[in-house]
């Protein structure tokens, strides 16, 4: 869970429930940018890994995707991604 104030958790929640009362693209980003900051792990309970490049997805249509996840900010360049 995200370590932070009463207040940002309540609006966290209150985000959520808007979400889940009436599912939209608009209130689905609303979502992301207060869960922004918040750790994650996989449904195993696993760390999210750093992505290096688009192999590092090991999805099909990686090289398609990767490029998109760097404009939206998703992944960060730091100058070793594979090419």
């Amino acid at each position: 869970m995200c370590t932070d104030t009463d207040d940002s958790r309540q609006k966290r929640e209150q985000v959520r429930a808007r979400l889940l009362e009436a599912p939209d693209e608009e209130r689905l980003w609303v979502a992301i940018e207060a869960f922004a900051g918040c750790p994650f792990s996989t449904a195993k309970a696993l760390e999210l890994q750093v992505v290096t490049g688009p192999k590092k997805l090991g999805v099909f249509g990686a090289s398609y995707i990767y490029p998109v996840f760097i404009e939206i900010g998703v992944i960060r360049r730091t100058g070793k991604e594979d090419r």
